[in-house]
């Protein structure tokens, strides 16, 4: 997916949010290209991770993203990056995934454990 492409998805999300970001979803395969731009250059990178925060917001989106193949790995790499900004958008994410169980465990086999030790000290681990 192209620089451009990511571009021109984030405005129409801003333009009309929920809208939006269901019509992305739906478009085949839409969603993993926007994971696939995650292990490009880091100016492609960033779009698509900006992208797939924004589009986490939505509750049906984002239980999609999280079943994209390597999508969890990709944003731990990313949270352990030295690119401040995409840790820190990455982090978020990571955030906003880990409102599925499955998810976290994903996380956690990415050596990703904050989300996994939060469950287990509130006693709502699966």
């Amino acid at each position: 997916m192209s620089v451009c492409v990511c571009v021109i998805f984030r405005c129409f999300i801003k333009l009309n949010m929920l809208f939006w970001q269901e019509k992305i979803a739906e478009v085949d395969h839409a969603l993993e290209f926007i994971v696939r731009s995650l292990a490009r250059q880091i100016g492609e990178s960033k779009l698509a991770l900006q992208l797939l925060l924004e589009l986490s917001r939505n509750n049906a989106v984002r239980d999609l993203i999280g079943n994209i193949q390597a999508c969890i790995f990709l944003l731990v790499t990313t949270l352990n990056s030295e690119e401040i900004e995409a840790a820190r958008d990455a982090g978020e994410l990571l955030e906003n995934l880990s409102s599925l169980d499955q998810n976290v465990i994903l996380m956690a086999k990415a050596n990703y454990f904050k989300p996994l030790l939060r469950l287990l000290s509130s006693g709502m681990f699966l």
